[in-house]
């Protein structure tokens, strides 16, 4: 079947990363996958009879995997003609540069065409191109660039290379410590293989109106490092989106890292909200979180964010600024529901009308303030 090939691989990818994964560890596994007969509850009982036989992952190893592998070396730049019924043939040219040096070279031989594209796990950028025909005439890829990798814990933040994956940031110790609101909204995102190819750089970059990833940054208080050839910029992502699809991105400028700044001392409550079709594996129709800065029931400061609600992800300035200062009550979250859904005039579409997202808006300030509120409560019961 057109489906047990997807299940098959995620399976042996959960074994080869896993050898004695628990049953969450395999729903999760294969949640990104789709069964028309509706043979899951076989499926998840082939994976535990799997996993009750399995001593140990080398014996899932084909051999041919370990030739193919040594096979596999740096790929070099490529050109190729691909048929397109439409517009007839076509010409797409790939360059894979290995350093930011070779990137500047490579972006200044392009620039006089200017039809180009930078990918960075490309997980949308080629569903345009295979389902809306969106094709650019040349695509730069930057996976090859080691300046690019890695999650460094610096002074006062932490900085995400713009190749970090969305699983590399979910495994990550440091993002698990500090950020636990980021490892929760990432839960929720996509899949294990998508999540296995899907930076936040792209996620950010995309800008889709409902980034879960980039929600949750605006929330978190992050800044995006752009660079060109010339320089390198920190710009707050409360800044950097200027309207649909329109960013602070220059067609030179590439998101280098992003940067979030490490929580302080004080007790902080964060929150993370998705409506969807499905739990997971799904765009949201409407999508927050919340950070708040606290003292007991006092709120210090609060950074409320949405997706899905506007043009772009985006702060609900007013409704946080509401927030300052004030003792938690049901009245103040009533207050704080009805400020908030003032704030954004959403659209209809396929994931629901402007009504429906406007009562999710309210929604999801109430769900947000009321478990802040149990939170406290249940701090003050355990003192």
């Amino acid at each position: 079947g057109f489906c047990t090939p997807g299940f098959v691989m995620s399976m042996l990818g959960l074994f080869l990363n896993n050898v004695n994964p628990s049953s969450e560890d395999i729903l999760a596994a294969l949640e990104g996958n789709l069964c028309r007969c509706t043979g899951y509850d076989s499926i998840f009982k082939a994976a535990l009879l799997l996993k009750k036989r399995l001593d140990t992952k080398q014996e899932l190893l084909p051999a041919a995997l370990r030739k193919v592998e040594k096979l596999m070396g740096k790929p070099e730049p490529v050109q190729f003609k691909e048929k397109d019924n439409r517009e007839g043939y076509a010409t797409l040219q790939c360059f894979l540069p290995a350093s930011l040096n070779e990137l500047w070279k490579t972006v200044n031989t392009l620039s006089k065409e200017g039809n180009y594209k930078f990918l960075a796990g490309g997980t949308d950028l080629m569903v345009l191109a295979n389902i809306q025909h969106i094709r650019p005439q040349s695509l730069i890829e930057l996976g090859g660039i080691s300046e690019l990798d890695g999650i460094s814990l610096l002074r006062d933040n932490l900085s995400i290379g713009a190749n970090v994956t969305l699983t590399q940031l979910q495994n990550d110790k440091h993002v698990q410590k500090h950020y636990p609101l980021l490892v929760k909204a990432i839960e929720q995102m996509a899949s294990t293989q998508i999540r296995n190819s899907a930076t936040l750089a792209g996620n950010i970059a995309n800008a889709s109106p409902v980034a879960d990833g980039a929600t949750t940054l605006l929330a978190l208080n992050a800044s995006v490092v752009l660079a060109s050839a010339k320089n390198d910029r920190i710009v707050r992502l409360a800044e950097f989106y200027h309207a649909y699809k329109q960013t602070e991105l220059k067609q030179d400028e590439i998101i280098k890292a992003v940067l979030l700044p490490l929580p302080d001392k004080t007790e902080q409550f964060c929150s993370f909200v998705k409506s969807a079709k499905r739990q997971a594996v799904d765009i949201s129709g409407v999508v927050s979180a919340l950070v708040l800065q606290h003292k007991n029931d006092k709120i210090i400061s609060a950074a409320l964010s949405f997706g899905g609600v506007a043009a772009y992800p985006a702060l609900a300035v007013k409704t946080s600024s509401f927030l300052k200062g004030k003792k938690l009550s049901p009245e103040l979250i009533e207050q704080a529901a009805d400020l908030a859904q003032k704030e954004f005039k959403p659209i209809s579409d396929i994931r629901g009308s402007q009504q429906y997202r406007s009562q999710l808006i309210k929604n999801h300030v109430i769900k947000h303030l009321k478990d802040f509120m149990e939170s406290v409560h249940s701090a003050g019961r355990r003192s």
